[in-house]
């Protein structure tokens, strides 16, 4: 069906996205690439990721731009992520803006957050230093599509008789 097609068309371009990507559509292009500094490798999530993790820097660079770094003239936001072993970790890190402290509760956004790298099996490590948000999400490598890890059933296999 052509409603069909266009849900195909747009899983496939979720499932396309590589993680600097979605982090340059979700902070850099809304915020400037002078505020914003991505770091890590090339990879491809998988679609259910992509479509997560693009909800979450959205929730993210939110709330940056109301209570974080991004709500001062001068502040930054850096974000890393690295590949290693058998997980992928993402560390968002908010400096020269307010100085921040842990909430007293959690509003919708953060909420939403959790709920949303649940879904996925992700980690969210939340950290409130003075100089400002530190968060990092952690989920298993396989998740990440064109970057495997290494299988023994990647080893030939006896023919059937």
């Amino acid at each position: 069906s052509a409603t069909g097609g266009a849900g195909q068309a747009r899983d496939d371009a979720y499932d396309g996205n590589a993680g600097r990507a979605l982090f340059a559509a979700g902070v850099e292009q809304p915020h400037g690439a002078h505020r914003i500094a991505l770091n890590g490798p090339d990879v491809r999530l998988s679609a259910n990721h992509a479509r997560a993790l693009r909800l979450v820097i959205h929730e993210l660079a939110t709330n940056a731009l109301k209570y974080g770094a991004l709500s001062e003239p001068q502040g930054k936001i850096k974000v890393d992520w690295t590949l290693d072993g058998d997980r992928v970790s993402i560390d968002w890190r908010e400096l020269d803006g307010p100085r921040v402290a842990a909430p007293s509760q959690y509003n919708f956004g953060s909420r939403l957050i959790l709920t949303t790298l649940k879904q996925i099996n992700a980690e969210f490590e939340p950290a409130f230093p003075e100089t400002g948000y530190r968060y990092r999400i952690v989920f298993a490598r396989e998740a990440v599509r064109g970057v495997e890890p290494e299988r023994d059933e990647r080893l030939p296999r006896k023919p059937a008789k």
